[in-house]
């Protein structure tokens, strides 16, 4: 990020694999919190999800040069309002798998917040052309 120029990364490997952060938590959580919060831009396109054992998953990431980082403050949470998730599925697996996943983690929820939050869990079932491997 503190290149003269812009910097591009071609990756290959596991996205969806156990004991790492998953793609899209890089994706949806951490870029947009180190964008607003440090001033960081990051592109990062998945062209092919890449689920355990397999691998094979591959993701172009674009860093643009900043001059320096923008202090973080979080000091406070606000409101918790909206709890938005995915449950998804690849290979031959059916996507009632991914429905019972998203079902059960709304269940669990429910109980910790009773009605008090929204919450939105979808069921995906990974096109084949985008995704490597049964996760």
């Amino acid at each position: 990020i503190f290149a003269k120029e812009s910097c591009e990364l071609h990756l290959r490997g596991g996205t969806n694999v156990a004991f790492s952060p998953q793609i899209d938590e890089f994706q949806e959580i951490f870029i947009p919190i180190v964008k607003k919060h440090l001033g960081i831009e990051i592109e990062c396109r998945v062209l092919r999800k890449g689920y355990y054992p397999q691998g094979g998953g591959e993701i172009f990431i674009k860093t643009s040069p900043v001059r320096e980082l923008k202090p973080i403050n979080i000091t406070e949470f606000g409101d918790l309002k909206i709890i938005r998730g995915k449950a998804f599925v690849a290979g031959n697996l059916p996507i009632k798998i991914a429905q019972r996943m998203a079902d059960t983690a709304i269940n669990a929820l429910k109980t910790i917040f009773k009605n008090s939050v929204i919450l939105e869990i979808v069921a995906i079932k990974e096109p084949d052309n985008i995704a490597v491997g049964i996760g």
